[in-house]
């Protein structure tokens, strides 16, 4: 009887402890994304972020919204598409997709059976942790214009055929229709760069891997 009750105690000040956490009001802006995180950090130990956390672009448009515990993404964040509309909420602490907005243009999806991939219809897509709008600010660079393609007035949209795995990694990207002057291996680098965080497609309620393309568009200004 006085292990339990020494236990609970124990367990009742570490959350105590937890709750009292002093911490400090931060904020980071990177022009090379174009983003302002808001956020806080351990007065103790400032490279850990425990608490509300917001990204908003320059202009002060919300990107995401979330929570740091000890470091970590915890509970539901929120996920804003490029128009300001939620595109995806996602519980960090669960590991669960709490909603994604869909798409109004779904790509062709291929699922890998029998040694080679055929095209199917998922009763998931494979998606970005964070969502479309989020994924390229995952990457921590931005996409360059290449001065070859700015000089011969060169727009479009590369596309790049890639696969999502079973366990969310992202493989085998390659470029299968390009618009040449630097532009193919720009969008290809940033594809490179995009994380490891993807909750794979489902068919039939069970995770599968899957291949499609994803867009990178380049507009001269």
């Amino acid at each position: 009887m006085t292990r339990v009750i020494l236990f609970s105690f124990l367990i009742a000040l570490t959350l105590h402890t937890n709750a009292q956490e002093k911490t400090v009001k931060r904020t980071n802006s990177n022009n090379k994304t174009g983003v302002k995180e808001y956020f806080y950090v351990l007065k103790r130990d400032k490279k850990v972020k425990h608490g509300s956390y917001e990204l908003q672009s320059l202009s002060g448009r919300i990107k995401v919204k979330g929570q740091y515990e000890q470091g970590k993404p915890s509970g539901v964040w929120t996920y804003y598409d490029y128009e300001g509309t939620v595109e995806q909420q996602y519980n960090h602490s669960s590991g669960q997709l709490i909603y994604h907005k869909p798409n109004k243009e779904q790509p062709a999806y291929f699922q890998l059976k029998d040694g080679a991939y055929q095209k199917f219809t998922p009763d998931r897509p494979p998606l970005f942790i964070g969502g479309g709008a989020y994924m390229f600010t995952a990457t921590g660079s931005r996409l360059n214009y290449p001065l070859q393609a700015r000089r011969m007035g060169i727009e479009g949209t590369v596309y790049i055929e890639v696969v999502v795995t079973v366990d969310g990694k992202l493989e085998q990207e390659i470029v299968t229709r390009g618009i040449g002057g630097g532009c193919d291996q720009e969008a290809l680098r940033m594809i490179k760069l995009v994380p490891d965080t993807w909750l794979p497609a489902l068919k039939d309620g069970k995770p599968v891997a899957s291949k499609f393309e994803l867009e990178i568009r380049f507009k001269l200004r």
